[in-house]
């Protein structure tokens, strides 16, 4: 969907009027409105308002509840313990990496100690010891080789550079983890309904599926699913799946599937992957 800057422009200031008198409780207007916003974010805007009312109206509400202009930054604290996860799969792929199946899986063993960390116990998966039987636990591994913090090498899974840098730091492992979110895929769908969980999850909604849901249908996603102009949660999950998994990893969700709430932390994570989505390179 092709615009150009003076469209973009011409966009925000119609969804960031002017203040009144008072000024307050306002966003800033025109070219201050894009400065702050994310350009992510400006383009979903951007992109809801050349659909129509329709969409532009859900789209800004979700992202006035958001406030993805507002600094997010974790203290150390908070950072290794949401990323305690990966954390912990480099610490165990070492030096020399981790070594992989003849089918590319992580090794038995591997996989039952990873379960343990993810606390898939009990979830009545049946037994945790194969990766390509275990959804999540092949979900977690692949998120950290989309984020680059792994790759494989000569049948191994390995640390990356960024791997290496971010080992035994926590913030910036939280910070390059929130840098490379959402993970949902390169199609402008994936992406907007990514952004619409990340903005759901900063807004703090209870159903993080149900403001997606609605503005998916408003912007012509699967509108022929909708029932009274919402996706059904099962749809909205399936489009974004690997960012609710990572963000369940995280510990920015509690509970899982269409029933997940974000976590206070969670919304400081989902707000910080708003500022720096998308990292290059």
């Amino acid at each position: 969907m092709p615009f150009d800057r003076d469209e973009v422009n011409k966009v925000l200031r119609r969804l960031f009027p002017e203040p009144g008198p008072a000024g307050e409780g306002r966003r800033p207007s025109g070219e201050d409105a894009g400065a702050r916003l994310p350009g992510p974010v400006a383009a979903l805007l951007a992109d809801a308002a050349y659909v129509g009312p329709e969409a532009e109206e859900p789209v800004s509400a979700m992202v006035d509840r958001a406030g993805p202009d507002t600094a997010a930054e974790a203290d150390e604290d908070t950072a290794r313990r949401m990323a305690a996860p990966y954390a912990w799969l480099l610490d165990r792929a070492g030096t020399e990496g981790l070594p992989l199946t003849r089918a590319g899986y992580l090794r038995p063993a591997d996989v039952e100690a990873a379960a343990d960390v993810l606390g898939l116990c009990g979830d009545g998966i049946g037994r945790l010891d194969r990766e390509d039987r275990t959804v999540p636990m092949r979900v977690f591994r692949e998120s950290a080789q989309r984020m680059k913090l792994l790759r494989r090498h000569r049948g191994r899974l390995v640390r990356t550079p960024a791997g290496r840098k971010a080992h035994g730091a926590p913030v910036a492992l939280w910070t390059h983890l929130a840098e490379r979110m959402p993970v949902d895929g390169d199609r402008l769908l994936h992406r907007h309904s990514g952004l619409l969980l990340l903005l759901a999850v900063a807004g703090g909604d209870d159903d993080v599926l149900a403001g997606p849901g609605r503005a998916l249908a408003a912007l012509g996603w699967h509108e022929s699913l909708a029932v009274d102009g919402v996706l059904p949660p099962d749809t909205v999950l399936e489009l974004c799946r690997d960012s609710h998994s990572v963000l369940t990893f995280l510990g920015a969700l509690t509970g899982r599937g269409t029933s997940a709430r974000p976590t206070p932390e969670g919304r400081l994570f989902a707000r910080a992957a708003l500022r720096t989505w998308p990292r290059e390179g």
